[in-house]
């Protein structure tokens, strides 16, 4: 069992290390992008409130289940966002 334990935490970790770059993804987009994405006001506080899990992420090194559990508790929104993202979009 202890093999498998370290294993899982070097999978958490390596995987944890590419929110970064998920990130910059989620930033990078344009504003018209996003406005196809999330048009209306209640769709961008979502889309806001994503990049907020994501940077939690990256600072607290959360692990996949509890950045998957916020993202599901965002809403369909906030799925469909991070869909777009690679990466993200693999773990949804």
């Amino acid at each position: 069992m202890g093999k498998f334990s370290e294993l899982f935490k070097e999978a958490d970790k390596s995987f944890n290390q590419n929110y970064g770059e998920q990130l910059k993804q989620l930033k990078a987009l344009t504003e018209e992008e996003k406005s196809k994405i999330t048009p209306n006001t209640t769709d961008k506080e979502v889309y806001d409130n994503l990049i907020k899990i994501i940077d939690e992420a990256t600072q607290k090194n959360l692990s996949q289940a509890e950045i998957i559990s916020k993202i599901r508790d965002l809403g369909s929104i906030a799925i469909n966002l991070a869909k777009k993202i690679p990466g993200l979009k693999e773990i949804l």
